[in-house]
């Protein structure tokens, strides 16, 4: 092993390829650089689960991914500096420490979204609909019945919701959803073919977000359908903050049974496409993905990082990760 002397006799590693060879040796499949505890969950993180199943990625623990990360690889170099302690030696150099970092940070295992998701509970999502509902208006009550309904059941739900209401409100509806499989749906293997997306199980709504009334139907027994793109951007999460009053708020908590979520080439026919509008926002992460999908080729100010091939850390203030194609950035 090559050393370098200190003129107080402090021996210091610096063998590269002596440390190297020592990680591929304890850490032949990897190594898990971030540990998430089985309490640990998007449950309390609403803001970066929304993030997480629109975008496919989550920034809002950064920071504290970015903190366990340095911990775990400071417990390594000093796992690493001892097993050399009966040679004599002391420390390790800079460089040493510099490759091993690299080293470890190119084969974090970590799997930090799908660990939170598991262990998230199943969560209330709602969607609105073009569609407005006007008290006391027969037509608007006809339209509705007839725009929603496939069975007298649903008709009957309708009709129902509209009479427990107080205010006009848009036409919408609630459903309880497993994160992970939303994000299975989205962001999976087969989400480049399933162009439609469809809750079983979902609540017709004329719950008024704004003035934080009206009612959700008592059985969860409608069939909705949306393009994948409609449900990125229009689909949002009862307590996601900027949607108004949640049904949680207005309401307390419900008993409704929970829904699935799966991907389809076409329209069920016993599912209910609903008419929805697409915001900027999701045009523009819709243009990213798309880009992505075709030309392999990342574009500035993506913050998706799967969407980048080339990043590179920068150890100097302000730290982060850069793309050295586009120079988008993220920092610690």
């Amino acid at each position: 092993m090559q050393t370098i002397k200190k003129t107080t006799e402090h021996t210091i590693a610096d063998d590269v390829a002596h440390a190297i060879a020592w990680l591929e040796s304890e850490y032949p499949h990897g190594v898990d650089l971030v540990y998430i505890d089985y309490r640990d969950s998007y449950d309390e993180n609403i803001k970066g689960l929304a993030q997480l199943l629109r975008e496919g990625y989550d920034d809002t623990y950064d920071n504290w991914q970015c903190d366990a990360q340095y911990e775990s690889i400071h417990e390594v170099i000093k796992n690493y500096t001892k097993t050399l302690e009966s040679e004599g030696i002391e420390d390790i150099s800079e460089d040493v420490q510099d490759a091993m970092r690299e080293w470890l940070y190119e084969h974090d295992t970590s799997t930090i979204e799908a660990d939170l998701l598991r262990n998230a509970r199943n969560k209330l999502f709602f969607v609105e609909t073009n569609d407005y509902i006007t008290l006391g208006d027969d037509d608007s009550l006809a339209v509705a019945c007839k725009t929603y309904t496939r069975t007298d059941a649903q008709k009957k739900a309708i009709e129902q919701t509209i009479r427990e209401s107080s205010y006009d409100a848009p036409v919408s509806f609630y459903f309880y959803l497993d994160p992970a499989d939303v994000f299975k749906v989205l962001h999976g293997p087969d989400s480049d073919k399933n162009t439609i997306i469809v809750v079983d199980g979902a609540c017709f709504s004329s719950v008024d977000r704004i003035q934080g009334s009206n009612w959700l139907s008592d059985y969860a027994i409608f069939k909705i359908a949306l393009t994948r793109e409609q449900f990125l951007q229009c689909v949002h999460l009862d307590e996601e903050d900027g949607t108004g009053y949640g049904w949680g708020s207005i309401a307390g908590q419900t008993g409704y049974d929970d829904a699935g979520i799966a991907g389809h080439t076409k329209i069920p026919d016993d599912a209910i496409l609903l008419d929805v509008h697409e915001s900027e926002h999701a045009k523009t992460e819709r243009a990213r993905a798309e880009n992505w999908q075709k030309t392999h080729t990342c574009m500035a100010g993506d913050m998706n990082i799967k969407r980048h091939k080339n990043t590179e850390y920068i150890n100097s203030y302000p730290c982060g990760l850069k793309c050295k194609e586009c120079g988008t950035f993220w920092i610690d």
